[in-house]
């Protein structure tokens, strides 16, 4: 199961926002590009890279000339992949 946080789901519409006027096509490719990369993180929960927080993996979705970054986590619950946060590889991110 695939889960966002709130965070996640505000940036995801962030990120379609900024690109659907300027190539709709495209803003709907990002979006299958991110869905598709999520989905196989999701079989393979190890395939992205640490970060210094503990248990916060980061994956990198190749789209363009910079892609996009999810964060993401796995609830120990019930081993769903919770989406923390998306962003383009371009965004300063702090």
């Amino acid at each position: 199961m695939i889960v966002f946080a709130p965070e996640a789901i505000s940036d995801v519409r962030r990120l379609y926002d900024f690109l659907n006027p300027l190539n709709p096509d495209a803003a709907l490719r990002a979006m299958a590009a991110i869905w598709s990369k999520l989905q196989l993180v999701e079989t393979m929960p190890a395939l992205g890279y640490r970060t210094r927080r503990p248990r916060i993996r980061q994956v990198r979705i190749h789209f363009g000339k910079r892609g996009y970054v999810a964060r993401y986590t796995i609830r120990e619950s019930d081993g769903a992949l919770v989406v923390l946060r998306l962003w383009h590889g371009r965004e300063f991110r702090q």
